[in-house]
Parts: C-alpha cells; sequence; structure tokens
C-alpha cells in the first residue's frame, strides 16, 4: 500500500477514534448533571450550605469555621441575594455546580492540549476527569470541592508555563490569581499547592547544573507564601480549632495500627480509580473478587507509571502531584473526595508526556477499560434513585405545588434531597404571618409550637407514612 494512502487511512481512523472520544466524554458529562438533578445526595457541607441560605438562621461568617474558609460564606451571600430575585439557593447551586463542571472539562481539554500538543492526549486525559469516579462523586453529591477544579488546573498550567519562561511575568501574575482563588475555595488544594511548591523550590536549590535567579525564587517563595498565610490565619484566629484536621477520621497522626491504615488508603484507591460501589463487581461475590483484583492491577500500574514520571520529571505538575500525594497521606485517605486533587495534578503531569509512546498506549488501554467499568457508576445511580423514587413521589404529592415549606432547621434537612427544586424553605416561627401551607413536622414539640400559633394542622397525605422521616403538615388558619 502507498505511503500516502496509508497515512490517509491512519488519518480517517484518528478522526473517527477522537470523534467516537468527543461523543464519549459529552454523554459522560452530561449523564454526571443529569444525575446530579434527578438522584441528589448532598454532600454535609452542601445541605447545611442551602438550608442556611433559605433559612437565613446562621451567619456567613461561620461557614468560615469548616474546611472551607471562605468559599463557602462568598456564596452563602450569593445564595441569599438571588433568593431575593426568586431563585431558590437549591437552583443556583445546581446550575453554578452544572456550569462549573462544563467548563472544568473544556479547561482541562485546553490546557492538556496546550501543555502536549496532542489533541489524542487531551481527549485522553479529559476522559479521564469525566470518567472518574471521584469525579462522579463530586458531581452528584454537588459537592463545594467543584470549586476549585478549574483554578486548581489554570494554577498549576500558568506556574508550570513560569517555570519554562521565568521572564515572562505574565504567567506569574496569572498563576498567583487563580492560587489565590484555591485558597479561597478549600484547604485541602492550598496545603497541595504549598507542598508541592516548596519541593520544587527545594529541588531548584539544590540542582547544582542551573544558575540561581533571585528573582525567579522569590517569585516562586510568594506564590508558596499565598496558600500558608490563609491557613496560618485560620490557625491564629482559631477557626481551624472548630474542626481539629489533626485528630479527625485516618490520619497519619492518628495511626495505631499501620496495617489497617495501609488497608484504608487501598481501599479509597480503589474507589479513587475505578468504581466506589462494585460495577460489573456487584454480580456475585466471586466475581467481585475478580474483577476488583484485575481493576485494582491496573490502578496500581498506572499509579506506580505516574509516580515513575515524576521522578524522572521533577518539574512544578510533578512536585504538585506529589504535594498531593503527601497530603492525602497526611489527612483522611479514606474519604473518596480527597482523591480529586491528585487526579487533578496527575492530569497536569501527565500532560507533557506525549513523547513517551508506552505512556500514550498505556493511557488509552486504561480508558478504554475505565470505560468499560463506567456503566457500574450509571446502575448505581439509577439503583439510588429507584429506591428514593416512591420518597421523591410522596413527597412532591404532600407538596402539591406549593412553592414554600416551613420548618426547623434539622427538620427541613431530612427532606432537602426529596423536595422539588425550587421549593424555598422558610423558618418555623415564620409560619405566623401565613394564612396556610405546608410546615414539615419532625417533633411533638414543633407541633404544639405550631398549634401555640392558632394554626390548624393535619397530615398532608392521610394515608402516607415514612420510617424515620419527618412528615409534611398542611396548616390553616381558622
Amino acid at each position: 500500500m502507498e505511503p500516502d494512502k496509508q497515512n490517509v487511512q491512519k488519518q480517517s481512523l484518528k478522526a473517527l477514534l477522537h470523534g467516537a472520544l468527543w461523543l464519549l466524554i459529552s454523554i459522560f458529562a452530561f449523564g454526571r448533571i443529569a444525575q446530579a438533578w434527578i438522584a441528589t445526595i448532598y454532600d454535609w457541607d452542601t445541605a447545611e450550605l442551602l438550608i442556611d441560605a433559605d433559612l437565613e438562621d446562621r451567619t456567613p461568617a461561620n461557614f468560615a469555621n469548616i474546611a472551607h474558609p471562605y468559599a463557602l460564606v462568598i456564596f452563602s451571600a450569593l445564595l441569599r441575594l438571588f433568593k431575593n430575585f426568586g431563585i431558590s439557593p437549591r437552583m443556583f447551586w445546581f446550575l453554578i455546580m452544572a456550569i462549573l463542571f462544563l467548563l472544568t472539562v473544556g479547561t482541562i481539554y485546553l490546557v492538556v492540549r496546550s501543555m502536549s500538543q496532542s489533541q489524542s492526549w487531551a481527549l485522553v486525559l479529559t476522559s479521564f476527569y469525566v470518567i472518574s469516579p471521584s469525579t462522579h462523586e463530586i458531581l452528584a453529591r454537588q459537592e463545594e470541592n467543584l470549586l476549585y477544579h478549574l483554578p486548581f488546573v489554570l494554577t498549576v498550567y500558568f506556574l508550570s508555563r513560569l517555570e519554562q519562561a521565568p521572564e515572562n511575568k505574565k504567567f506569574w501574575r496569572w498563576g498567583m490569581v487563580c492560587l489565590f482563588v484555591v485558597a479561597v475555595c478549600h484547604f485541602q488544594p492550598s496545603a497541595t499547592l504549598m507542598i508541592g511548591i516548596g519541593l520544587w523550590l527545594a529541588l531548584y536549590l539544590l540542582n547544582s547544573n542551573i544558575v540561581k535567579d533571585p528573582q525567579h525564587i522569590k517569585r516562586f517563595v510568594i506564590l508558596a507564601a499565598i496558600p500558608g498565610l490563609f491557613i496560618a490565619f485560620l490557625f491564629v484566629t482559631g477557626l481551624m480549632a472548630y474542626v481539629p484536621y489533626h485528630h479527625k477520621w485516618y490520619s497519619i497522626f492518628t495511626v495505631v495500627d499501620i496495617s489497617n491504615y495501609i488497608q484504608v488508603y487501598f481501599n479509597s484507591f480503589q474507589h479513587f480509580m475505578f468504581t466506589k460501589m462494585g460495577g460489573f463487581g456487584k454480580l456475585h461475590s466471586h466475581d467481585y473478587y475478580v474483577f476488583s483484583s484485575f481493576w485494582i492491577g491496573v490502578g496500581v500500574v498506572l499509579f506506580v507509571t505516574a509516580v515513575f514520571i515524576s521522578l524522572k520529571d521533577r518539574k512544578m505538575s510533578a512536585c504538585i502531584f506529589w504535594g498531593a500525594l503527601i497530603f492525602i497521606a497526611l489527612y483522611e485517605p479514606n474519604i473518596e473526595e480527597r482523591w480529586d486533587v491528585i487526579l487533578l495534578s496527575m492530569i497536569c503531569m501527565l500532560a507533557s508526556y506525549t513523547k513517551e509512546r508506552w505512556v500514550t498506549r498505556a493511557a488509552w488501554g486504561l480508558i478504554g477499560f475505565m470505560y468499560m467499568m463506567a456503566p457500574g457508576h450509571s446502575l448505581d445511580a439509577f439503583a439510588e434513585w429507584d429506591v428514593e423514587r416512591t420518597n421523591f413521589l410522596f413527597v412532591a404529592k404532600q407538596m402539591k405545588g406549593q412553592e414554600t415549606i416551613y420548618g426547623s432547621h434539622e427538620g427541613l434537612r431530612r427532606i432537602v434531597m426529596e423536595v422539588p427544586y425550587g421549593v424555598r424553605y422558610q423558618p418555623l416561627e415564620q409560619i405566623k404571618h401565613a394564612a396556610q401551607g405546608r410546615v414539615m413536622i419532625q417533633h411533638q414539640e414543633e407541633r404544639d409550637y405550631v398549634k401555640a400559633l392558632g394554626k390548624k394542622v393535619w397530615p398532608a397525605d392521610e394515608g402516607c407514612y415514612r420510617t424515620n422521616h419527618c412528615r409534611i403538615f398542611k396548616f390553616t388558619t381558622p
């Protein structure tokens, strides 16, 4: 066959493969968003944020007392602002999450393509982000972690460009802006970047083969200081004490049984790489162990490959990857949402490795295997929705088109996932200003309180009861 004809066939096959990947990325991206809409299982912090934004029974400043120092303060104020324009906090938050996710997917593609100069590699690593169980978990629960994915990727990109072109102040300025946004959003990526930049500085200073540029060192010291100052502020003000990070859950600071710690770390790694709830492995116990061993083996190969590349590379993206590894070893390796920074930093690091053909081939194989496993997420999502569907339908029947529901903070938190989008929450004491409507009652004391305000209450649906759930009541003013 003539060389020109062979090249045409290769290009056609490549274009077909690229088109298939774009289609899969689009399907899974919008599938993730659809699951967040249909079968939301809110993260604890998200549920608290949404209810507080509606009830306004906690000042936004108090959100600084949790792991997300300033982002939730800002978004609490935004949710309350847009509520005045008739947009419920749940609806506004969902739209923010959906838009941010799509922007992050697009940004990862553009960043990887810019760093690798390869469309194929960009599609492979974008697929890695979209179908990862870590991404699936965060979007399904509409976790605030998604707020820092976009600025984190951009931070690594600009710092990598600054490393290559120290004279270009534009990369330093943009890197500083993105790093500032990351530090505002969350403690976890802030610590990761601080550790990663510190490692890079140490390697740079220890490298005897290059002439040190004091101005270059100064810039990276300033960059490392940004997350450091945010974290230090939390400690100095005592806000960090509200959540004793070094004492909670699994931590290297609390290890008493090293074998148990390693098992926890390994189980979380399995969830991070492939599937949280079994996927194909849910068929039988024997199949579970066969598939589990196989996908853990593949995952270990990828992880060892990534570590090997990081040791060989020793550039900024590799140092930040190690910053993520060090952080997860220090704090809560048992929680899947902690692994998203490893995912993001791994993608950024692998972006510059298109020249290694064996890495590219291994990545194609891995992505193909992960797409095979991905239906397991869809099955789990459908099963979760099917279990909760009766509750969704029951709550919708009880509400019957009502746009507002009254209740205590704790009472409403029990049904926040089941109330239709667009429903607004009102504090229980505000019921005195309403002639009729719906009220969520959890305890007898709440029912007595409503009656004391001169309201008549009765079940919104006489024939329906739910174990361990609050009940929605109708109320009127006689």
